[in-house]
């Protein structure tokens, strides 16, 4: 994908200038995200509502651009339209008014309408909606950089949609210290997708915690915000886990994965929790927890246990019992003999 490295750079600069000035964090928006639904040739009307949290008036304005995420998950935000670019959509928001007047404390619903092309292929398209305001003192021409907020759009064209995730992988492991050095209870766990169809998806699923009995414990839900992952690209979903309340022994920790509609990934990890409040982890596992899996345990405590004050008795008693079977044998044999 081609993009202006100078228009990229102009942007980055006047986020950073808008992270630095006076006025920054003096705008807001309602809602972040928007997500819409159309048929080619469609027209969808949206909004935004921009509010001036200031003590000064603010001229707000709207400006737009395309953006993608990158491989590294990080979002990039092109103001520049390109032919490389199939998620592009930029170029069919078209805003009700560009700038209006904010009383301090106040704001304004900003209206916009997406057309969509009648040739537009069915996948999903995103744009962002930059939301910034600035001082009415400064005159025509004049640089006055006030705080900027993104409003992310995300529209799906109707037709051959494909929502569908990939698995990759299903971690976890224990926080050593917390953010003061003291240990912690806490276990983290790592959901990684891809995200292989053409359009947006929000993970879906839960980790289940169960006991060595398969005992239902606890519920982790996954991407609780539903944050989407996009075509093309992996997904990150962190859980955090806190064991505190658990008293030491055997759990395990089942994922119960959505990838589609009709497809659900499942796999769990065994992990001990011992005395001096460590974790031990085991290898990752397909399936769902079965009662073989925890068998093995029920069946060791489950054995007939000999008390040690019998021991004696049972060992004479085992010794008696061969003794008369072979005195038995011994007096049958004799009988024979004698006859």
């Amino acid at each position: 994908m081609k993009i202006s490295k100078l228009l990229l750079s102009t942007l980055a600069l006047s986020i950073l200038l808008a992270a630095l000035s006076p006025a920054a964090n003096a705008i807001g928006v309602t809602p972040l995200r928007s997500f819409y639904s159309a048929a080619p040739g469609e027209t969808v009307e949206g909004s935004v509502i921009a509010q001036n949290t200031g003590d000064t008036q603010q001229i707000i304005n709207l400006t737009k651009a395309d953006f993608m995420v990158k491989e590294d998950e990080s979002m990039q935000f092109i103001p520049e339209v390109s032919a490389d670019n199939m998620y592009s959509m930029q170029d069919w928001i078209e805003f009700e008014k560009n700038d209006v007047l904010a009383e301090p404390k106040g704001g304004a619903e900003m209206k916009y309408k997406i057309n969509v092309p009648a040739d537009a292929a069915s996948h999903g398209y995103y744009a962002a909606i930059f939301v910034q305001g600035k001082s009415p003192e400064a005159g025509e021409g004049a640089v006055s950089v006030g705080a900027s907020v993104a409003h992310l759009v995300l529209l799906e064209v109707t037709g051959d949609l494909k929502a569908t995730l990939d698995f990759k992988s299903f971690e976890m492991k224990k926080a050593e210290v917390s953010e003061d050095a003291t240990p912690k209870n806490e276990i983290r766990f790592t959901t990684i997708v891809a995200n292989t169809g053409n359009t947006h998806i929000a993970p879906e699923g839960t980790i289940k915690i169960y006991d060595s009995e398969k005992a239902p414990k606890e519920d982790v839900l996954i991407n609780k915000d539903k944050y989407n992952a996009m075509p093309e690209r992996q997904k990150t979903l962190e859980n955090r886990f806190d064991y505190s309340k658990y008293e030491a022994g055997r759990y395990y920790a089942e994922l119960n994965l959505k990838l589609s509609e009709t497809k659900t990934y499942e796999a769990y990890i065994p992990f001990t929790i011992k005395e001096d409040r460590t974790v031990e982890i085991g290898q990752m596992k397909t399936g769902k927890v079965t009662a073989e899996e925890v068998q093995p345990e029920a069946q060791v405590q489950g054995q007939a246990q000999i008390s040690p004050d019998w021991m004696p008795w049972a060992i004479g008693g085992g010794i008696g019992f061969i003794f008369i079977i072979g005195l038995v044998a011994y007096i049958s044999k004799k009988r024979k003999t004698a006859a």
